[in-house]
């Protein structure tokens, strides 16, 4: 069974004096009645796993990327589990939880390029305001901007 609680992982880099971030088109998937669409790294925890372990463990799966810095945000989300995957979670579950995490992979003049996994088909680094306008769904555009003031204030 699948747990209920996933992490969104968004990947910053300081270039040229700004934060860009990375964003991973996921494939669509007809079943579902999703088209692609543009995300950070998402993913389910495993059971008993920490939400921090689960961030860099999916990030790394996703991307091959393994930062030094992981920051948590306030940014929690809760929303529906679509009715066709269901089966896939103890009965009664119907929402996931959704935690977000920014991750610091540092400074330089060109963005490091990931390596996707399946699940993702294309990537950008994007300014905040270019990744805010093509993300997806909403939750995701106000857990970047979360993350993006952390990195601000630090």
């Amino acid at each position: 069974m699948r747990q209920p609680t996933s992490v969104l992982v968004y990947p910053f880099c300081h270039v040229s004096g700004a934060w860009e971030v990375l964003l991973l088109r996921r494939v669509a998937r007809p079943k579902l009645g999703l088209a692609a669409f543009w995300q950070g790294v998402t993913g389910a925890i495993k059971r008993n796993e920490p939400l921090e372990s689960a961030a860099h463990r999916e990030l790394f799966e996703e991307t091959g990327f393994a930062p030094p810095r992981l920051i948590a945000s306030d940014h929690v989300a809760t929303f529906p589990i679509p009715s066709a995957r269901r089966s896939r979670y103890a009965p009664g579950t119907e929402r996931i939880t959704e935690h977000a995490f920014a991750a610091v992979l540092g400074e330089a003049a060109d963005p490091p390029s990931p390596t996707l996994s399946g699940e993702h088909d294309a990537w950008r680094w994007c300014s905040l305001n270019e990744a805010a306008a093509i993300l997806y769904w909403p939750n995701n555009v106000e857990a970047l901007r979360r993350c993006e003031a952390i990195l601000r204030s630090r």
